[in-house]
């Protein structure tokens, strides 16, 4: 059985635009691979996950990133992209009701929860068979053109999700 699949145009603006964004997406792809090298973060990515990174997208957002299914619970962490705003988006989903646990983060993680609610209002908030935590860092332009961009986004993943495995052990 085939199955057909619409495949958009590769029109001039859609081939300037992914030429223009091949570099990001390559060099993103190497700060994902340098998360093995990160004890917290190899808690949640495996190595062949790293090697990987997905894109995404719905009507509004464009996402880039890895994620995994570990120890019971899924991640994932990457870049989320739109007209507005750009930034980091880490998102950890684990097995029960662990809401009330949310309060032990430290204020770095519950500031980046905020963000992350203000722009996706939406997103999953948690059930008694789960527990859904969204982080988001709006990138302001001086950090997403410095050379040291990558820096800064793997130290905020390893802030991030090393307060979530402290807290949520």
């Amino acid at each position: 059985m085939i199955c057909h699949v619409d495949i958009p145009p590769l029109t001039r603006d859609l081939r300037q635009n992914f030429a223009n964004s091949a570099l990001f997406l390559e060099n993103a792809k190497g700060l994902f691979h340098r998360f093995a090298h990160d004890s917290n973060l190899r808690t949640f990515f495996r190595p062949f996950a790293l090697w990987r990174p997905t894109v995404g997208f719905d009507e509004n957002m464009a996402w880039y990133g890895v994620w995994d299914t570990r120890n019971g619970r899924w991640a994932y962490a990457g870049f989320f992209i739109n007209e507005d705003a750009t930034g980091l988006y880490a998102y950890i989903e684990y097995p029960g009701d662990r809401r009330d646990e949310r309060a032990k983060l430290d204020k770095v993680s519950k500031a980046a929860l905020e963000q992350a609610r203000v722009l996706f209002p939406n997103g999953k908030s948690g059930d008694s068979h789960k527990t859904w935590l969204s982080f988001a860092r709006i990138l302001e332009p001086e950090i997403v053109e410095s050379k040291e961009s990558s820096d800064y986004y793997l130290e905020w993943f390893t802030r991030i999700l090393s307060d979530v495995k402290q807290v949520f052990r």
